[in-house]
């Protein structure tokens, strides 16, 4: 997905859907029912362990590594860019939306589910920083929020870092979106495991050689060090009829207009 500066893209590093509901105690009888019918019928989903019970019985997309849950109470989804790994792709997200309308069909199927209490979808953008610095002031460039200050002037110093929230409501849904800035763990390979260490902590020139091996493996662009993050999280309260793929392709779209008219303005 690629929005606005090329300097800046957004990466998208991790996608949530969830549907609570009420009513939903047939779990407790058609779990097994449940599970099963998934693994018969989508060969790509398997137990996320070796021990399964009605408390718990995870299950893992082999193809996305979409992991799904459900209970008496709730269903959810979710996928994330894994360490070194690709930005979760257009194509990506369509898997996940249609991954996401077959199972929850299923689940309300099968535990006669009528009453719906919330519908969201979540996802997590990244924007490239050199470091926390950088990623804070591009923030505050967007021109999307302020922070007065006198904030600041009542310790007597001044903002070195600022996140926000807001909650805003349209027609269809309301929008949770959050801005901040953020440092990931740099993975270093020690032969026979992974150390993640956060970025700050390694010398200027260890962690610039870091970053020259992860872009000769073309893995910086997606992985960086340090982002700004954009959180956009779409939900309905109280659903009179649920659509679940729609939601999650509807609301996707919603976030990438804003984002590319906040960044492009």
């Amino acid at each position: 997905m690629y929005i606005g500066n090329p300097q800046k893209a957004p990466i998208v590093h991790q996608v949530v859907f969830e549907l609570r509901y009420r009513y939903g105690f047939t779990y407790l009888d058609r779990c097994g029912r449940v599970v099963n019918a998934i693994l018969k019928t989508w060969p790509d989903w398997i137990l996320a362990n070796t021990d399964p019970n009605p408390q718990n019985a995870p299950l893992v997309n082999t193809s996305n590594n979409c992991k799904f849950n459900f209970s008496a109470r709730k269903l959810d989804f979710a996928i994330q860019q894994g360490v070194g790994e690709e930005v979760l792709s257009t194509e990506a997200i369509e898997d996940f939306a249609q991954q996401v309308e077959d199972l929850t069909r299923l689940v309300i199927t099968e535990l006669e589910l009528s009453e719906f209490s919330r519908i969201g979808f979540r996802i997590w953008y990244l924007f490239e920083c050199k470091d926390t610095a950088e990623a804070e002031q591009w923030l505050k460039d967007l021109d999307l929020y302020t922070v007065s200050p006198h904030l600041a002037s009542g310790f007597k110093g001044t903002i070195q870092a600022a996140s926000m929230a807001a909650v805003i409501e349209s027609a269809e849904r309301k929008f949770r979106v959050a801005f901040n800035s953020i440092e990931r763990a740099i993975p270093l390979n020690l032969g026979d495991g992974i150390l993640n260490v956060p970025a700050h902590t390694l010398p200027r020139q260890q962690r610039e050689h870091l970053a020259r091996q992860i872009r000769e493996r073309k893995r910086l662009a997606h992985n960086p060090p340090f982002a700004a993050m954009i959180d956009i999280d779409a939900y309905e309260e109280e659903p009179q009829v649920v659509e679940p793929g729609d939601f999650v392709k509807t609301s996707l779209n919603d976030g990438l207009v804003f984002l590319s008219q906040s960044i492009q303005r």
